[in-house]
């Protein structure tokens, strides 16, 4: 049983005894667990919705009050970090709206071939606009000529991509991130890494649970959502995320797998 499977109920053909009584009461309590499930999926979806706009309004209104002439430099201040803070509920509310879509399998999205390098790229690019001090060291590994090519909706892989990197600029001590493609007969693997601070056990235990932060979080901006999507997309595209910590190196890696089709010629 899991949470998409809450409304298919346990089956059983007898009436009057002790086990059809337990299999009607557990059905009622399955029933009212799936409408608890679906109301918070609605809430969540609903209010992200509803919040999108007037963000995107007072961001709008920020930036043209920001420019005008007369305001002195700590006004300007002001306005930078109110600008900041209007940005990071805007990424927290698209998080969050993205997250119910993926619980609700209302996510309708185009998968096709696509060069995970080209991929990988552009997601770099975008996080460098806002991270411009975060450098990229790229490598391929694996098989002679490897097609790099994969399965997917470049449009949700690259926004796991932007998450992994936005975590790297974030955390990282040395803003650099290292990426690296492994391509064999059967598989793709992306290994993401960056040095920084080491993580706790449980902090490790708990790295793709939705809005957990680690202790090294406390003075960096963040939602805890970031992560949490990246596993999602994963797991829409039939692929695994792993996090690998090599404490005597303080190198932290994030391995995502992804199966290529078998009979692909490589």
């Amino acid at each position: 049983i899991n949470a998409s499977k809450l409304t298919k109920p346990v089956e059983y053909t007898g009436h009057t005894d002790e086990i059809a009584v337990l299999t009607r009461a557990f059905n009622t309590m399955l029933l009212r667990l799936s409408a608890a499930f679906e109301s918070q999926k609605e809430f969540n979806s609903s209010a992200s919705h509803e919040l999108r706009t007037p963000l995107a309004r007072m961001s709008f209104q920020l930036e043209n009050l920001y420019h005008q002439n007369q305001l002195s430099e700590d006004v300007k201040q002001v306005l930078r970090n109110i600008s900041k803070e209007t940005l990071h509920l805007s990424e927290v509310t698209d998080s969050l709206m993205l997250l119910s879509k993926f619980d609700s399998e209302r996510l309708k999205m185009t998968y096709k071939e696509e060069r995970i390098d080209e991929i990988i790229f552009m997601a770099y690019e975008k996080v460098a606009k806002v991270f411009p001090d975060l450098q990229l060291d790229f490598s391929i590994g694996g098989i002679e000529d490897p097609k790099l090519s994969i399965f997917c909706s470049a449009q949700l892989i690259e926004i796991a991509f932007v998450n992994l990197f936005k975590n790297a600029a974030l955390y990282s001590d040395t803003r650099e991130v290292k990426v690296m493609i492994v391509e064999s007969t059967f598989e793709l693997k992306v290994l993401v890494s960056n040095t920084g601070p080491a993580l706790s056990t449980i902090d490790q235990k708990r790295i793709f649970d939705a809005f957990s932060r680690g202790e090294n979080a406390s003075e960096t901006t963040g939602s805890g959502l970031g992560l949490r999507i990246v596993q999602r997309i994963m797991q829409s595209h039939q692929a695994t995320i792993a996090y690998q910590a090599d404490l005597k190196q303080s190198t932290h890696t994030f391995v995502l797998l992804f199966k290529l089709f078998p009979n692909r010629e490589v």
